[in-house]
């Protein structure tokens, strides 16, 4: 018989499947392995499963998904489906070394792609006593994103982000190790997900988090914790790009050539904007870094060619 689950955890070619409210281990059905990478099942896909034996299942279709976050893998420029099928991305960023705006810009960015809800969380507010600092930083990056302001130890926020977890609601949380990931999935879910102390050198944290996991609350609703992201390279920074400043982008298609570098071109649509005050140069500056990126990673992948 052909029951219906969703895939909670993935490690090395063997998946957890929860299945009428129980998880399962499975494999995949031997046509998965003629497919590309990214259409074997992910992290979040509703799939059709069949029991094979007593603790066994075998996964045979993998259901359309609604959306896919997808990072290009920087090593042998592929791409691979981090997690599918969520309606928030949650990212986290601690008030430490962990904090970095041009980074946060391109999360921004992903979550625009994959057409995926991004929400930020501020983690770690009790090592700081100007958090309002970090907030204005985060509201002038995206100042129509919501913000979670939290610490896991004060439980300051804890609650705030809980009620965003309603059925049939999914979230994956992401960022660098040691943001906080694990500690804040403790919270949310009372539950003992691995954490790992921080190295004090340099705030960097250990990969306490090895693998993709969803964690489904009583009500429904579901986190997925996610090991640190060391780099976040997307298979398209020019589609980011649009994506992220879609008000930019329309500028830069009103400049006088086809081929303005949108700094100091004449007849730049998008420079005149700034000057005028219509638009903010930081914005700028953000957009041409993810252009600049994709055009530095064609050229590398044009190398390899060669090669």
């Amino acid at each position: 018989m052909t029951m219906r689950g969703r895939v909670v955890g993935v490690e090395r070619g063997h998946y957890e499947v929860l299945v009428d409210n129980l998880v399962q281990k499975a494999t995949v059905r031997g046509s998965f392995h003629e497919q590309p990478a990214t259409a074997l099942p992910k992290v979040g896909d509703y799939v059709s499963v069949q029991q094979s034996g007593v603790d066994s299942w075998v996964i045979t279709a993998v259901e359309p998904r609604q959306n896919e976050i997808i990072r290009r893998l920087s090593f042998d420029d592929s791409d691979q489906v981090l997690v599918t099928n969520v309606d928030y991305l949650a990212i986290v960023m601690g008030c430490d070394n962990d904090f970095n705006i041009r980074r946060l810009e391109r999360y921004l960015a992903l979550a625009e792609t994959a057409g995926v809800t991004p929400v930020i969380v501020l983690t770690k507010v009790d090592l700081v006593e100007d958090v309002a600092t970090y907030e204005a930083a985060i509201r002038d990056a995206c100042p129509d994103c919501v913000l979670f302001t939290t610490s896991t130890k004060t439980k300051t926020g804890i609650a705030q982000l809980q009620a965003l977890l309603t059925a049939p609601v999914t979230i994956v949380l992401l960022g660098s190790s040691g943001a906080g990931k694990s500690s804040l999935t403790n919270a949310l879910l009372a539950t003992t997900a691995a954490t790992g102390a921080v190295r004090t050198r340099d705030d960097r944290g250990r990969h306490t988090t090895r693998k993709r996991q969803m964690y489904v609350l009583a009500n429904g609703a579901a986190v997925i914790d996610t090991p640190g992201i060391r780099e976040l390279a997307m298979t398209d920074e020019t589609a980011a790009a649009a994506a992220a400043f879609p008000q930019i982008e329309a500028l830069a298609n009103e400049c006088r050539f086809s081929n303005c570098d949108h700094e100091q071109s004449a007849g730049c649509a998008i420079q005149a904007a700034v000057a005028s005050g219509t638009i903010d140069a930081t914005d700028v500056a953000a957009y041409l870094r993810l252009r600049t990126r994709q055009q530095r990673h064609r050229r590398t992948r044009s190398h390899r060619r060669r090669r």
